[in-house]
């Protein structure tokens, strides 16, 4: 059995099966018990959040689609605590505040998974740049997660990056075949047309078959006033995905 390492980790049997924390050492009095901690660094430090776990049932293999599991595995469970229906947890308990920080640390680590760093410079039709709101963050992870099913390598940007001009766009551009933009009431549409300019004439300059998509995904929006292939993504969300998965194969 592989060692297991210090850093992040997944709980691959038991009762917390799933739980994504930090491994940072064994209990002192048993080796074979590792510490596992739910949160950022420090954390453990306010309150107990932390268990003792086997090593067998612990693991430093894990994907994004875990993370993902995870995430929306929390993302119900805390909706539930918030209304005082969950049946063992209650609100504002340690456990809860447990889970608070557990949905932190993975949101972290995804938006990390999403970094151009992970892109594979020989895969780059199978590269894309999906641009979104912070606040449309959630559909943004519903995306990545039907694109890692097909295979696809998403890298994100909440638009909380500087402007361009320190380079991370251009390594975006030859990175990648495909530009995807989110349009919502969310999206800060001088940022979209800027960075869509970009990526037009970055593509016309080095004769880059760069693939620009405009992703609708609400109701009643003003379109930009530029020409971008738009896929509607909101009337019908399996038909629109259909639509997008044609488009990046061809």
């Amino acid at each position: 059995m592989e060692s297991l390492k210090h850093g992040f980790v997944i709980v691959t049997s038991g009762k917390m099966t799933g739980r994504i924390g930090r491994y940072t050492g064994n209990k002192m009095s048993d080796n074979q018990k590792a510490m596992i901690y739910f949160g950022y660094e420090g954390e453990e430090l306010k309150y107990a959040n932390y268990e003792e776990l086997p090593h067998t049932g612990v693991s430093n293999d894990f994907k994004r689609v875990d993370l993902l599991n995870r995430f929306y595995s929390l993302r119900r469970d805390l909706k539930i605590i918030d209304l005082r229906g969950h049946p063992t947890i209650r609100n504002h308990s340690a456990s809860h505040r447990s889970l608070i920080s557990e949905y932190n640390l993975i949101r972290m680590l995804i938006n990390e998974s999403l970094d151009l760093k992970h892109l594979e410079k020989n895969r780059t039709e199978k590269n894309i740049y999906l641009a979104y709101a912070p606040n449309d963050a959630l559909f943004a992870y519903d995306l990545v997660s039907d694109l890692d099913d097909y295979k696809y390598t998403v890298c994100g940007d909440s638009h909380e990056l500087p402007p361009i001009g320190n380079g991370f766009f251009e390594n975006v551009a030859e990175l990648c075949g495909t530009v995807l933009f989110v349009l919502s009431k969310h999206t800060d549409r001088n940022r979209l047309k800027t960075d869509y300019l970009f990526f037009k004439k970055y593509a016309k300059e080095n004769e880059t078959p760069l693939k620009i998509v405009l992703l609708v995904t609400e109701p009643k929006l003003l379109l930009p006033d530029f020409s971008v292939t738009t896929i509607d993504l909101y009337t019908n969300y399996g038909k629109g995905l259909n639509e997008l998965l044609y488009l990046l194969s061809s």
